[in-house]
């Protein structure tokens, strides 16, 4: 009955063509019925992604709340053509140009559109060049100058929509890592990466870096998953190597956990001759084998799918990539764990937002709090999790 009314709604708000689609859509909107027939927030976001689609130019912000409804109700809302994300056109320049206004810097840091109408960030120095997506906060693209390849790989069949995340780059799995501790259906790895961050600054440093700060702050639909109140900042800084900071504050009274992760998939010339150092000796739980406890005999090489969270692990990891000749190094803090991933064959094929070959091109080497390895935030305070990459060619 619900869903009729909430349909019965959508239908009168297009009836009305034109500047009084959304007037009719608001006014429905205050109406006492909804908070009777459905909860508030279902009821909040459908409209406003209904306001979204009538009125793709209204503002970032407004647009942003609007898209996470498809987190929640994708089947309904996917018959709504241009529900989510950003449109081409008149709504997604004017955020571009906004952006652009307000942080970019002549010749370094430049907002774009990107796949999907995704605002992107574009960096380029002396030393490097990179993309970064403002949904997700997420780098998708880095590599230095005079470097022949990427340092990320990125799915040529990643999702570009509201409420998925991005297959490559450098997903930032926040507040919890893997599947929720309490299960109640959550989404996988937390909802950072399927949010829109919000720019707080850009810089082109006296180094001749870029460094670009993103903000997400806490919402009601953020609490309505996870009860607490935070300040999640990411800092960026693209220069010789690729840094990565994650803030996590705490702006409530009371102490929370957390889990997280920056699951980095490096690009690779050929996964049968990766080697992975660093880990030898360290516990493990492999989660291809039912979480078995095991501990790993020297380098990691990877001919079948590997799942393993390592315990205990060194600040430094070392990924040997010999088809391109060189060697990526991973430099660690605020972190006792780490994740290797290759889904190998199988799983590669059935992932919708993979190429079936996909395995053969890429490993995650993530910089993680998880396992036993949580962090606890008193209130007021603050927890770091940072990870630096470099490439060092010519390893023959």
């Amino acid at each position: 009955m619900a869903r009729l009314k909430l349909s019965l709604l959508y239908l009168a708000a297009v009836k009305v063509r034109g500047r009084y689609s959304g007037m009719v859509t608001w006014i429905l909107y205050r109406q006492p019925l909804f908070n009777a027939c459905f909860s508030y927030n279902l009821a909040r976001l459908e409209l406003e992604a209904i306001f979204v689609h009538q009125h793709q130019s209204i503002p970032f912000s407004a647009r942003t709340r609007a898209c996470h409804i498809m987190e929640y109700y994708p089947r309904w809302l996917g018959g709504i053509a241009g529900v989510g994300g950003f449109a081409k056109g008149e709504g997604s320049t004017m955020n571009v140009s906004q952006l652009n206004n307000e942080h970019g810097i002549t010749d370094h840091i430049k907002f774009i559109e990107g796949t999907g109408g995704f605002p992107y960030i574009r960096v380029d120095n002396a030393k490097a060049s990179a993309i970064i997506s403002v949904y997700g906060g997420q780098v998708l693209s880095y590599q230095p100058a005079n470097e022949p390849h990427n340092l990320m790989f990125l799915s040529e069949k990643a999702y570009y929509q509201p409420g998925k995340s991005i297959k490559g780059g450098t997903p930032v799995c926040w507040p919890w890592f893997g599947p929720h501790p309490e299960g109640r259906g959550r989404p996988l790895h937390g909802f950072a990466r399927n949010r829109f961050w919000e720019v707080v600054r850009t810089e082109a440093t006296p180094e001749e870096e870029g460094k670009v700060t993103l903000r997400l702050n806490d919402s009601e639909e953020t609490r309505g998953l996870w009860p607490h109140s935070f300040n999640l900042v990411l800092e960026i800084t693209v220069g010789d190597t690729l840094n990565l900071e994650l803030i996590t504050r705490n702006t409530t009274s009371e102490t929370f956990s957390i889990t997280q992760a920056l699951h980095t998939y490096f690009r690779v010339g050929d996964i049968s001759q990766v080697i992975i150092s660093g880990l030898a000796g360290a516990a493990y739980v492999d989660k291809t084998d039912n979480g078995a406890i095991k501990f790993q005999a020297g380098p990691v090489t990877i001919d079948k799918e590997v799942d393993r969270i390592f315990r205990n692990v060194p600040a430094e990891l070392v990924i040997d990539d010999k088809a391109f000749d060189r060697r990526i190094r991973i430099n660690s803090k605020g972190s006792n764990s780490a994740v290797v991933w290759n889904p190998w064959v199988k799983i590669s094929s059935e992932m919708a937002d993979l190429n079936d070959d996909d395995y053969e091109y890429f490993v995650c080497v993530e910089t993680t709090n998880a396992d036993l390895d949580v962090v606890q935030v008193p209130p007021g305070g603050e927890a770091r999790l940072a990870a630096n990459y470099r490439i060092e060619c010519d390893i023959s």
